[in-house]
């Protein structure tokens, strides 16, 4: 079995904010606020199919559970 440590899970926060950030930064600065809408609609439709991959695998191992998506805020 494997865990991260302390500081190696300090890493990885960090790395996912900085990502974040860059990603926010992208989107804000080259897409327009249409194609933000479009982006929004893009997104919780990758999250549906997600949620349904999810639940048709654990169906067929027998423990039925849906993932916890977090609302979007728009």
């Amino acid at each position: 079995m494997l865990g991260l440590t302390a500081k190696g899970a300090q890493v990885l926060r960090t790395e996912a904010k900085r990502r974040e950030s860059a990603l926010s930064k992208a989107i804000a600065t080259h897409l327009s606020a249409v194609e933000h809408v479009q982006l929004l609609r893009a997104v919780d439709l990758l999250d549906r199919i997600g949620d349904a991959l999810t639940f048709e695998h654990s169906s067929e191992t027998g423990t039925p559970q849906r993932r916890a998506t977090p609302k979007r805020q728009g």
